[in-house]
């Protein structure tokens, strides 16, 4: 990321340039895939579904606890 700002600093390229080269639709996606299971794990999303699915079936809750 340091490009991104230096770049342009030191007159190297053009902000618009380099700004397209780190914002490709892959990076984007592989970006926000990121961000989101950073919140899936901060807000405990998984624990609660995880817990969801297994109040679902009862037989697993009972082989659980036995």
């Amino acid at each position: 990321m340091a490009p991104l700002f230096l770049f342009p600093a030191f007159g190297i390229s053009s902000s618009d340039a380099v700004a397209k080269a780190y914002m490709d639709d892959v990076i984007s996606l592989v970006l926000g895939s990121f961000i989101l299971a950073l919140a899936i794990e901060h807000y405990n999303i998984h624990r609660r579904l995880a817990l969801n699915v297994r109040t679902l079936d009862r037989s697993i809750v009972e082989r659980t606890i036995t």
